[in-house]
Order: C-alpha cells, then sequence, then structure tokens
C-alpha cells in the first residue's frame, strides 16, 4: 500500500501574489484572490506525503495528503468559474485548459525525463519491469488506470516501488480537469447561472461516485480499484465543489464566521490525528470513508478562508506558505529521489537519510519553480506558439527514452544476466519455451505468494542474477493472497475478504507458468493464512489446529502444488517463520499480540506444510526455512531480519538467500532431478 500515496495539484489555482499580506484581495477579472492559508494548506498536505514516503510510523495516513489536494482542487477551480461566469456569463475552457497546460506540463516533463534517467542507469530489475509502460501511460495522464489495469497494490510501493507510482493521483486530476469544467459550463448555462441548480448536478455525481464505491467494495474487488479509479476518487473533488457554490462570495455573520472557523480548527486536529493513526490498508477508507475525510478537508479551507481564526493564522506562516508554493515539483520529484537515495546506497540511518532526502527533493523543486514553472506559467518564457513546439518535442523525447530502456519485451517477466560460463553447459538448442525439466543444465526459478514472497525474492532475484548455472524468473506474488483463497479473515481488528484477484489464482498461476517456464516453484505464504477465518457457509471463526481449518488449508495447499507441477515444476515449498504483527504500517508493536502472531499458529501452518512431501511424493519438496531462522544467533524474531516482523528486509534478503536459502533450494532440486 513504499506509497508509493501520490498526490495531486490542488496548488495550481491560487492568483498572483502581488505581497505576503495575509488580507484576502478583491479578485481582479477572472482572478480569485490570494489566500495565504491555501498555501500554508498545500505545504502541509505535502509535508504529510513527505513523511508518510519516508515510511515515519506515526505518518501511517500522510497519504490523505493527497485527498486534500483533490478537494482543494475542486474548490479552486469552482469558484473561479464562479467568478468567471459571473463578470462575463460564461466560462471561456480553452483559456483555462491553456492555464493547466502551462502551469503542470513542464515539470511533469521533467520528472519524467529524470525517472526515464533513472530506469537506465540505477533502477533495480523488478522497476524495470513495467517502467516503459509506467512512464508511457503517465505522459497520457492515465498512470491511474495503469496502475488498476496491472493490478498494482499501493500497498505495495515499499516492497515494489515504481518511481512513476505517484503520478496516478496527477492522472486522475488531469482526467477530471478535462471533464469537470464542462459539466459545470454546461450546468450553468442550462441553469441560467443558477447555484442551487449547478449545486444539485454536482450533488448527484457525489452520490453516484460513492454509489460506485459501494459496489465495488461489495462486489469484493481489490481495495486498489477504489484507491486509483476516477470514478471512485472523484467525490472527494466534487465536495470541494459543493464548498465553492456555498461559499464564494457569500460574506458569513460574525456568528457564522466565528462556527467556521471553530469547526475548521477542530477538522484541521482530526486530520492530523487521521494522518497518525490511519494505514492504507484500513477498510473504512474504502467504505466512503475517503468521501468523509474530504468533508474535513472542506471545513479546514473553509476556516482557512475566513479573515482570521486559528487554522488561518497556523497555516499562513512563511515555511509553511514556502513549501506549499513549490508543493507540485515536490510532489513531482521527492517519490524517484527517494528510491535513488535508498538505505543501501547511502549507509545512512532512517533520521540522516529522511534529511538527504528531502532537502534534495525541495531544492530541485524550488530550483523547478523559480527557473521553469513560474517562468511559462506566467509567460515570460516560450509565448505564443513556442510553447506548444517545445512541450511536443519534450513529449517526444521522453516516449523515445522511455521506449528506449532496457527492458524485456514482456513486461511481466524479469530476465536477468546470467554469465556465459554455466557449471554444466546449456544445449545450444534450448528454447525460451522449452518445458520444465528435472535435468536441465540451468533450471528456470520463479516464485509465488503474497508480500512476504515479494520481499524475500528481493534478495533471492539478485542472487539468481549473480549465480551461475541457473536463471531467475518473476512468478506470481501479491500482498493480501495467502493459500486459503476463501471466507472472511481477521487483519489487525477488522475483517477482510480476499480480494478476486487472490482467488483466481489458479488461472494466475498457469498464465505465469506458461510465461516463465519454470522447472522451479518456489512458494513462501503464511501471515494470512494464520489468521481467524470464517469459512463460507460457516458461522464460526477458526483458526489453525482446528479440524475444518486445517482440513481446508490442507485442499488449498494441495490445489497450489497441483497447479504449480501441472507444467512440470518442482515445487519448493518453504516454511514461514513466525511472525508479530505491528500496530500498524510502520508501527510498533501492540500492547497485546494480534491473534495471528501467537506462534502456535504458525507451528501449526509448517506441520500442514510438511505434510506436503508426502501427500504429493516426487512433485513438492519442502525446504525449512523457519528452522534455519531458529539457527541463526538472534533467531527467528532477529529484527535486523524483519524489521517489521514480517517481511525481510532487501539486505537481509539476500544474506539469508546467499547464505543458505539459495543453495539448498537448487540442492533440492539437483536431488529430486537425481531421483528420476
Amino acid at each position: 500500500m513504499n506509497s508509493p500515496p501520490s498526490l495531486m495539484h490542488g496548488w495550481l489555482m491560487h492568483s498572483e501574489r502581488p505581497s505576503d499580506s495575509t488580507a484576502a484581495r478583491k479578485p481582479e477579472a477572472g482572478r480569485l484572490p490570494f489566500q495565504p492559508a491555501l498555501d500554508g494548506l498545500r505545504g502541509l498536505s505535502v509535508l504529510g506525503i513527505l513523511l508518510f514516503h519516508s515510511d515515519i510510523r506515526w505518518a501511517s495516513g500522510g497519504f490523505l495528503g493527497v485527498s486534500t489536494f483533490f478537494t482543494l482542487s475542486g474548490f479552486l477551480i469552482t469558484s473561479l468559474f464562479l467568478v468567471e461566469y459571473e463578470q462575463s456569463a460564461r466560462i471561456d475552457l480553452r483559456s483555462f485548459w491553456i492555464r493547466r497546460f502551462r502551469r503542470l506540463m513542464p515539470a511533469s516533463l521533467i520528472a519524467l525525463a529524470a525517472i526515464a534517467l533513472f530506469g537506465a542507469t540505477v533502477a533495480t530489475p523488478e522497476q524495470l519491469v513495467r517502467l516503459r509502460g509506467d512512464i508511457l501511460w503517465a505522459l497520457a495522464y492515465l498512470g491511474n488506470w495503469r496502475f488498476v489495469f496491472s493490478e498494482t497494490a499501493y500497498a505495495q510501493l515499499f516492497s515494489a516501488p515504481s518511481p512513476v507510482l505517484h503520478f496516478w493521483s496527477l492522472g486522475i486530476e488531469e482526467q477530471l480537469y478535462l471533464t469537470f469544467p464542462i459539466a459545470v459550463a454546461v450546468g450553468l448555462w442550462l441553469a441560467s447561472g443558477s447555484r442551487a441548480a449547478l449545486a444539485g448536478m454536482i450533488g448527484g455525481l457525489v452520490l453516484a461516485s460513492l454509489g460506485v464505491t459501494a459496489v465495488l467494495w461489495r462486489a469484493e474487488v481489490a481495495i486498489d480499484r477504489i484507491y486509483y479509479g476516477t470514478d471512485t476518487r472523484a467525490a472527494e473533488l466534487l465536495i470541494g465543489a459543493l464548498l465553492a457554490l456555498w461559499l464564494q462570495g457569500r460574506a458569513l455573520a460574525e456568528v457564522g464566521g466565528r462556527f467556521v472557523r471553530a469547526i475548521g480548527a477542530t477538522a484541521l486536529l482530526v486530520m492530523l490525528v487521521l494522518w497518525g493513526t490511519l494505514s492504507l490498508e484500513s477498510s473504512l477508507l474504502y467504505r466512503g470513508g475517503l468521501s468523509a475525510y474530504a468533508l474535513l478537508s472542506s471545513a479546514v479551507i473553509a476556516a482557512a478562508v475566513q479573515s482570521a481564526g486559528p487554522v488561518r493564522a497556523v497555516l499562513s506562516g512563511r515555511v509553511i506558505r514556502w513549501l506549499g508554493r513549490i508543493s507540485y515539483g515536490v510532489y513531482l520529484f521527492h517519490w524517484p529521489v527517494y528510491l535513488w537515495l535508498t538505505p543501501e546506497r547511502t549507509g545512512l540511518g532512517d533520521v540522516p537519510l529522511f534529511a538527504l532526502r528531502v532537502a534534495i527533493s525541495l531544492s530541485i523543486a524550488g530550483a523547478s519553480y523559480q527557473w521553469l514553472e513560474a517562468p511559462i506559467r506566467t509567460r515570460r518564457s516560450l509565448v505564443g506558439q513556442r510553447v506548444y513546439i517545445a512541450a511536443a518535442a519534450a513529449i517526444a523525447a521522453v516516449a523515445l527514452a522511455a521506449l528506449a530502456l532496457p527492458v524485456d519485451s514482456n513486461e511481466d517477466i524479469i530476465e536477468f544476466a546470467i554469465p556465459a560460463e554455466f557449471d554444466r553447459a546449456q544445449p545450444d538448442d534450448a528454447s525460451e519455451h522449452d518445458p520444465p525439466s528435472l535435468h536441465r543444465a540451468a533450471p528456470r526459478v520463479a516464485m509465488f505468494g503474497d508480500s512476504t514472497a515479494l520481499q524475500l525474492y528481493s534478495g533471492l532475484g539478485g542472487w539468481l542474477a549473480e549465480t551461475k548455472g541457473v536463471e531467475a524468473r518473476m512468478g506470481w506474488m501479491r500482498s493480501g493472497c495467502g493459500v486459503a483463497r476463501e471466507g472472511t479473515y481477521t487483519f489487525r481488528r477488522g475483517e477482510r475478504h480476499a480480494p478476486k484477484i487472490c482467488r483466481n489464482r489458479n488461472r494466475e498461476w498457469e498464465h505465469r507458468l506458461d510465461e516463465a517456464q519454470a522447472d522451479i516453484a518456489v512458494v513462501f505464504v503464511g501471515p494470512w493464512d494464520v489468521s481467524d477465518r470464517k469459512l463460507p457457509g460457516d458461522d464460526h471463526w477458526r483458526k489453525p489446529g482446528d479440524p475444518v481449518l486445517d482440513d481446508y488449508l490442507r485442499s488449498e495447499m494441495l490445489a497450489a502444488v497441483d497447479v504449480l507441477s501441472s507444467r512440470g515444476a518442482l515445487v519448493v515449498w518453504l516454511t514461514q517463520p513466525s511472525i508479530e504483527i505491528h500496530e500498524k504500517h510502520g508501527g510498533g508493536l501492540p500492547a497485546t499480540p494480534f491473534p495471528a502472531s501467537d506462534p502456535a499458529r504458525m507451528r501449526r501452518f509448517n506441520e500442514l506444510i510438511a505434510e506436503l512431501g508426502a501427500l504429493r511424493p516426487g512433485r513438492v519438496r519442502i525446504v525449512d526455512l523457519a528452522d534455519y531462522m531458529r539457527s541463526l544467533p538472534g533467531g527467528e524474531m532477529d529484527p535486523s531480519y524483519r524489521r517489521d516482523g514480517v517481511h525481510f528486509g532487501k539486505k537481509s534478503a539476500y544474506r539469508v538467500t546467499s547464505d543458505w536459502l539459495g543453495p539448498e533450494i537448487l540442492r533440492v532440486y539437483r536431488d529430486e532431478a537425481a531421483r528420476h
């Protein structure tokens, strides 16, 4: 869900600043009065995102800054349209789109060009798998649908991060900037400028967006479809538009003004609490919670544009306003900077690394604003048709750079570079689509499982790339997809249903096996499967050790073995070390451990894994990773291996693989081959 969120840009609609006065000025024709606290709200929101993307434990909900930008965008563009319509009885859509183009496109193109350079120089093989397509979709401002169609989980941004993942929100905003102004213009024209009629139309659109969200939630689709969808996230922008219809041009009575200021201050405090307590996995968000949060953002916005009050005072500070002024560039550039300055590359601890990342991100964003964004937006440079010629050339250059990235033509398979000399010579006529074989000189290894498999593969894949006589192929790994596919299960303090993509596991695994032609299918699952589970048609919550659930888990394991071995691959199933689930994303351990953290549950789950060898002889071999972890000096819960108590880090995954796991996988494969 490393997020990675993404950002938006409610930052673009403020008018020019004649001074830093905190007093609102009367708008000129077609412009809004400058509201310094709105710059401050932008700055606060992008700060939340910087903290969230740094995996700060007390900022696990910082991604909600994206929602605030959505709502602020809706408020500002609707306010602008209302002012323009009152002055000229029309809305100049062409001028609006040109202004948005000049404001947003230059920095976006520079960021994408930098990301293409990132891909050509320092990107990992995992990042390169889809980077070409990610950049091209981002160029078209359709990145959010790219991640929907490719089933990319935003919650995986810390484990499988794309340098373009944060462009999803820019795609949503641009799609709404294209369609929403048309709806407003048509609505005002049909209603002869009636705000009440326009409010009714926009309110209907809010309900439609909430209805789509409800339908998707009830259909148990992956929550990322709700998180990334333009239709499901539109409500947040539209709620800001409703606020503009109520507030724009309205002179609040003193009593009403005090009420708005008080509600806004309370809403700001609640927002900050949510930033520290919610996480991407919070089911409440996907059942209307994001729209409810937009109401909090609206209350803060309403208080920020008052002539006085605590919200306006807090958000009008010089530093927070400066951060808001450059927030668009901060959002664009910070994520690739974060992925470039990794702990492994810098050798820095959490605090100095955060300081370095933020310092470089702010420096780049400040330079971009000063010498690129502001001159083009204010027409001090690239005036007339030259801006479009330059933009077309820049778009073409970025597209060509993306197409030139060194990725495999099949984006679903990672091909690691293997030395020419193998331990045993590979036959000259070996085909890329040879069927799996227990006698291949260079066996192909693919991994299957949940997010723990994805993290472990970050080390295993690197080790395979360096090892003679073996090939690495990308298997199928999805957060939230354990071996059990049905029923309701607990997660921390909530209940969840397996996403549809998990329930379609057999089809997905078969497809990936056909593509990868793997000889060894490594399976690593467990944390989701040791939770309390209520099976379909069963009213009882059960845990591993319950005969009913054990029978179900055993049948699911056997079904998984049957699918993976159906193409001739040897299934190597890893036991799962005990886990300690933390309070929330990036948080510490709870005062009372979550039930899934009970070591007895994982021991029973591993006992079921151990039975597979006898139940499917010759098709599956068990590699006891849990026992190996217990043999280490720090034991299986040594935090230097799994800082969050569940997932291996990239360094520790490589260490475990190179020290023992990788050779052990190859040993059992060759041992099985010798038997045949």
